[in-house]
């Protein structure tokens, strides 16, 4: 398998190293950081990035926003997205979820945990295009 491109977009620089030193130590894959939405979108629009980690609340773009970018963009609205958050606000998790985005990782997250679910969504992400592929 390819190593993978992971994309993690959060305004804490604490949150940022430790999910690419875990996800790096742990997983085939290469992690690109960015601790704004416009840094993000830079990005996302001059990489191939297998999955983005975003954090929901940021200063001035914040995670939904750049959500709405990303899925109004033809170059990138295929691009899975999981949402990091420290809130439980229901109506972000519901505006995220008609946005496509059905998971979220509360923080702060457990190394063993966010591995897991990164691991996850990426074996979906290969089968759901292998399948498409052969459609």
């Amino acid at each position: 398998m390819r190593e993978k491109i992971i994309l993690v977009i959060d305004d804490d620089e604490m949150n940022l190293q430790i999910a690419k030193m875990i996800l790096e130590k742990k997983l085939p894959c290469k992690v690109l950081v960015a601790d704004n939405g416009v840094e993000g979108l830079e990005i996302l629009k001059n990489h191939h990035v297998n999955l983005v980690l975003l954090d929901i609340m940021m200063p001035d773009f914040d995670g939904i926003e750049m959500l709405q970018e990303i899925r109004g963009d033809a170059q990138i609205k295929e691009v899975p997205v999981m949402m990091l958050t420290a809130s439980g606000d229901i109506d972000d998790i519901q505006k995220v979820g008609t946005l496509g985005v059905k998971d979220c990782i509360k923080k702060p997250f457990m190394p063993a945990d966010l591995v897991l679910r990164v691991e996850k969504k990426l074996a979906e992400t290969h089968l759901e295009k292998e399948l498409n592929l052969k459609v």
